[in-house]
């Protein structure tokens, strides 16, 4: 006799505390069968054998079910199980129990499943990953250098007047600076500023709010920094053709970096419940991108096998050695330093990965199919703005489309023009062939 282990009452695999179901047809009645990849036999009760109408044959299996009863099959039966993507022939022990049939490990495998239960599995390590750097995922971090904004000499302050707010909105705005502050990204201006900003304020989908600077006037006057970004180009030869990747996101980026007292000034703002000022860099500062580049680079851009494009760093490798290293160097920097990941954007040791409009992989590197999609669905341009954002998105594809150069002067001979929808049918000629 021998005894085979099945967990009967506590699927192994579970998704949002729901049982792990799969519509299947078994001898062509539809049904749902319980997913249980830690079982090595398969299931159903005695209840749904009799609605298949087989032949039920003798059995000597003992099952032994989660906290150690056991249970006695009252014959197997063999039969045809057929879902989307397969068919096979099963065997199922006959059992006295409620509930739907239940499919093991094997069978799974045969199914399909198994790919699913891959991504499943990925999904655990990602949690116990971020578990257990839980101190880099929670919190907002700080650059341990204060970033400065520099104005043109000469430049005249501007102030703008405060916008109005909606009233439905007043109570949500209020909520959101005294929080702001809790945090100390904003303070209640001490004094009269110079400078002040518009501020802007949109409800979310989910009725949250997201609150904006407006600096355009104060961007007009800003001194930009020269900080080597990484080109594409750059970051194709770095991504290509590894085994494995790994990408953090720094956790509301430009709030980890701190102001140096001085462009404070430059950062208030007026609300209804009176003005404000930034500690931290907000977003919308045409300089922003630089600075918080200048940081990520002076801080992470020793550690081998990692690619930093403004807040995202993604670890990369031609081992899972190679790539693991990388990432425990990442992650005790970041530690060290007090800064701080986006639990819900990593993307945690991928074989493929899209980054910059790009999709890399160890076979190399291919065009981001949403990108395409993009490009494809994008209306013809009428007029100088739209070709050149045309011509932008297209560049990100200049390496996947040979003679993109030719293909693409018609329209750089256009940009100085109003033009109608001639460049990009070129392009999307080229992409679709």
């Amino acid at each position: 006799m021998s005894i085979e282990y099945l967990t009967l009452d506590e699927i192994g695999i579970k998704d949002n505390n729901n049982i792990w179901l799969e519509k299947v047809k078994i001898n062509d009645i539809n049904t749902e069968v319980k997913i249980d990849t830690g079982a090595r036999l398969n299931v159903m009760s005695n209840k749904f054998y009799k609605k298949l109408k087989t032949e039920i044959k003798n059995s000597n299996v003992v099952i032994k079910v989660f906290g150690g009863a056991i249970i006695k099959s009252l014959g197997k039966v063999q039969v045809t199980v057929v879902n989307q993507s397969a068919q096979i022939i099963a065997i199922f022990e006959v059992v006295e129990y409620d509930g739907n049939p239940i499919l093991g490990y094997m069978d799974c495998k045969r199914l399909n499943y198994i790919s699913e239960l891959n991504e499943i599995k990925k999904e655990v390590s990602t949690e116990k990953f971020i578990k257990n750097h839980l101190d880099v995922f929670t919190g907002i971090g700080c650059f341990p250098d204060k970033v400065k904004i520099k104005v043109k000499h000469g430049s005249v302050p501007i102030i703008n007047s405060p916008r109005r707010v909606p009233i439905k909105l007043m109570e949500k705005l209020k909520e959101l600076l005294k929080m702001l502050c809790y945090k100390k990204i904003i303070e209640k201006s001490k004094e009269p500023s110079e400078w002040q900003n518009n501020l802007v304020v949109i409800e979310k989908p989910d009725k949250s709010l997201r609150m904006c600077l407006d600096p355009r006037d104060l961007n007009k006057n800003i001194v930009r920094e020269m900080v080597e970004i990484p080109t594409l180009d750059e970051v194709r030869n770095k991504l290509m053709n590894k085994k494995l990747y790994t990408l953090v996101d720094l956790k509301d980026g430009f709030y980890q970096c701190e102001l140096e007292e001085g462009s404070k000034r430059y950062c208030a703002f007026s609300t209804p419940y009176g003005t404000y000022n930034f500690n931290r860099l907000p977003f919308g500062i045409a300089c922003a991108p630089e600075l918080f580049q200048q940081l990520t680079n002076k801080y992470f851009g020793d550690i081998q096998n990692v690619c930093i494009y403004i807040d995202d760093i993604l670890v990369y490798g031609k081992t899972k050695e190679e790539h693991d290293e990388a990432l425990k160097k990442v992650m005790d920097r970041a530690r060290l330093l007090n800064i701080k990941f986006n639990p819900d954007k990593i993307q945690y040791q991928k074989n493929e990965i899209k980054y910059l409009g790009l999709k890399f992989s160890e076979k190399g590197v291919e065009p981001d199919e949403d990108r395409i999609k993009a490009i494809l669905e994008l209306k013809s341009p009428t007029n100088l703005k739209e070709l050149q954002s045309v011509l932008g998105m297209v560049n990100y594809l200049r390496a996947s489309i040979p003679n993109m150069a030719d293909i693409v002067e018609p329209m750089r001979a256009l940009l100085k023009k109003i033009v109608g929808g001639y460049g990009v049918i070129i392009v999307r000629g080229h992409l679709i062939h």
